[in-house]
């Protein structure tokens, strides 16, 4: 048979029911393939299910021994927001219609005579036990004496981090400010 015989015409389905034979035939059923409209090939060995059972009833007894969200690696899972669980399609990471991953907020800080000075910060949503999320910072204005000015998240853990923020040359004097903005956000 040629590699490209049958291509550009049109295959008839073929339908293979299994209720028209007895058991004794089933296991005289040939190996040979038929494609079917979709060019898809039935092979009797590889293809057989239990015989004499029905697909529903088979499906159903299989599904009820189900491992529903037993873990993440279950074969069937339930929308939600627990760990062995799935996520709905229209999930947001808001912590809300599924487990939140990124947060973030505008801190501001108030300098007096300072050469760096830090502000405790808590999530609003803590990171599971053992989770250390990343955090980034910056401060959100660019002139004037805070422009030399730097800042980072230290002391990291899942409910929370110290935003620090630092002169960025030991040469610049301290200095008196009021409502800086520094932003941050924080991801798993």
């Amino acid at each position: 048979m040629a590699s490209n015989e049958g291509v550009g015409r049109e295959l008839k389905p073929t339908k293979f029911d299994v209720n028209k034979f007895r058991r004794s035939e089933i296991n005289q059923v040939s190996n040979e393939t038929t494609p079917d409209q979709f060019g898809q090939s039935y092979n009797a060995d590889y293809d057989r299910s239990k015989w004499g059972e029905t697909a529903p009833a088979e499906s159903r007894r299989a599904h009820s021994r189900s491992d529903v969200d037993l873990s993440p690696r279950s074969l069937h899972h339930t929308l939600g927001l627990k760990r062995s669980q799935a996520s709905p399609g229209n999930h947001t990471h808001n912590g809300i219609t599924s487990k939140r991953i990124i947060q973030g907020n505008t801190e501001l800080f108030q300098l007096s005579s300072a050469t760096s000075a830090t502000l405790g910060v808590t999530f609003e949503d803590p990171y599971p036990n053992g989770v250390i999320p990343w955090v980034m910072s910056n401060i959100a204005i660019g002139s004037g004496t805070i422009a030399r000015w730097g800042s980072r998240a230290i002391d990291i853990t899942n409910t929370g981090f110290t935003l620090f923020v630092f002169r960025g040359d030991a040469t610049d004097p301290a200095v008196t400010l009021s409502d800086v903005p520094v932003q941050w956000i924080a991801t798993s």
